[in-house]
């Protein structure tokens, strides 16, 4: 783990070989690209139902429009998620003049907002204007798979706008917790975390796991003398969202089902969960292994491995397959590309965040490590619902389930990029990747995979 140095002034924590600047202009005109390219998708499939489960979403909020918050759980399939995005699309439906669009404004307004709080959050630990954190930006919320959860109708976007608010509120709060800060700014910054906390548990269970955020932070930036005061905020925070969701969990699941999580799975298909878990109880650890496999497909096929963990988290943040939709003879060969070859990349960047880890500048290898330890959290999270919940022709393992989680990937290519700008000529490597980034959001974005 880093060393925990807080009171390391913004220019000492960024100054190593890795931390070249990448010209604010270029940065910019990579800021206005991705917002126009944003429009054109929304523009381009306005009106249209997109996702997985977007009609049973929609399904969800007729549901939520005529009962109420306490709508019967086994309404509809998703039914028994909280309340908040659900809400959210039916308000904004009421506006837009149906559910479809009102569900794709909620999306597009939670990937723009994570974007400006992902940038904020970069421009504050100053690693914005390099070429690790641009690559990180405009790489990552330009994958196929944010491309796909921008027109979705969906809580998934949601879920992944509230947990980059999480994480902006407890870098506000705790990235330099010895920073003596106005009370006026200190109480908004605790409200505002105490706020994303409880948007979490009214949005859905997975959600809980962003409670973390500022515990990884503290643990990581924090030293003995301002540990105490920043562990009592956060517990402040944390019991104020916890109150605030607990009577709603208790008289819509506990007191109707006896758990305080339940799934609909425990009663859309008893037969089949009573069948899957006695084959896993035959063999634990052997089924837990064959979820952690590695086959030996790779992602030039048109169906994704659905009981192995990596190849359909991988497959999917890179294109979709027959299961769901025919994707284009065009987008399906760029899509191969990007699954096959951006492996070796990831797999550079993640070796040099481990073992060159001190080449990096200290601002990017404490995010990094924030980062790294919310997606094993979100991986053995999913895992574990996977063990309980053995249905794998329900896709368990989608990577917009643990989205905040697929922002792991762009690190790494961050980080290669780092390091790469370490050993070649500055403004031809610059001039380089700023091309290479507008062509990946630009084709992305005009040729959407799903």
């Amino acid at each position: 783990m880093p060393a925990r140095r807080p009171s390391t002034s913004a220019k000492q924590e960024n100054t190593s070989a890795g931390s070249g600047h990448f010209p604010c202009c270029l940065e910019r005109i990579l800021l206005g690209t991705f917002l126009i390219l944003h429009v054109v998708v929304l523009a381009r499939y306005w009106g249209e139902i997109i996702g997985h489960d977007s009609h049973d979403f929609l399904r969800t909020v007729i549901a939520y429009r005529h009962f109420g918050i306490l709508v019967p759980l086994q309404a509809t399939y998703s039914s028994y998620h909280p309340p908040l995005s659900f809400l959210l699309t039916a308000t904004l439906s009421s506006f837009t003049g149906n559910l479809a669009t009102g569900a794709q404004i909620l999306s597009s307004l939670s990937i723009l907002g994570a974007f400006f709080l992902l940038r904020k959050t970069l421009s504050d630990i100053h690693i914005l204007h390099t070429a690790a954190g641009v690559t990180f930006l405009y790489s990552a919320l330009s994958l196929p798979v944010f491309i796909y959860l921008t027109r979705a109708s969906t809580y998934d976007t949601f879920q992944f706008f509230l947990s980059i608010l999480s994480l902006y509120a407890s870098v506000s709060l705790f990235w330099n917790p010895q920073q003596q800060k106005p009370t006026s700014i200190f109480l908004l910054q605790t409200l505002l975390l105490t706020t994303a906390l409880t948007a979490d548990l009214y949005t859905k269970y997975s959600c809980i796991l962003n409670f973390l955020f500022p515990i990884f932070i503290l643990f990581i930036r924090s030293d003995r003398k301002s540990m105490g005061k920043a562990l009592l905020t956060c517990c402040i925070a944390g019991s104020i969202a916890a109150a605030a969701a607990a009577p709603y969990y208790y008289t819509r699941y506990f007191k109707e089902t006896g758990k305080w999580l339940p799934v609909g799975m425990e009663w859309q298909r008893p037969e089949d969960l009573q069948k899957t878990r006695a084959e896993r109880d035959a063999h634990p650890l052997l089924f837990t292994a064959h979820m952690l496999r590695v086959p030996a497909q790779l992602f030039g096929g048109t169906y994704s491995i659905q009981n192995s963990l990596w190849h359909h988290l991988w497959f999917h943040t890179w294109k979709t397959d027959r299961y769901w939709m025919t994707q284009g003879p065009l987008s399906s060969i760029i899509s191969t590309f990007y699954a096959t070859f951006s492996l070796p990349l990831f797999a550079f960047g993640f070796l040099i965040f481990f073992a060159g880890r001190n080449s990096l500048p200290r601002s990017l290898n404490h995010f990094g490590w924030i980062l790294f330890l919310h997606t094993v959290l979100l991986l053995i999270a999913i895992l574990r619902f996977a063990y309980e919940y053995p249905l794998f022709d329900w896709a368990l393992f989608k990577p917009k389930y643990i989205a905040s989680a697929v922002l792991w990937i762009p690190f790494c290519f961050g980080v290669a990029a780092c390091s790469l700008g370490q050993v070649l000529q500055g403004k031809i490597f610059r001039s380089s990747l700023f091309a290479l980034l507008l062509l990946f959001m630009t084709v992305n974005h005009l040729l959407p995979v799903y």
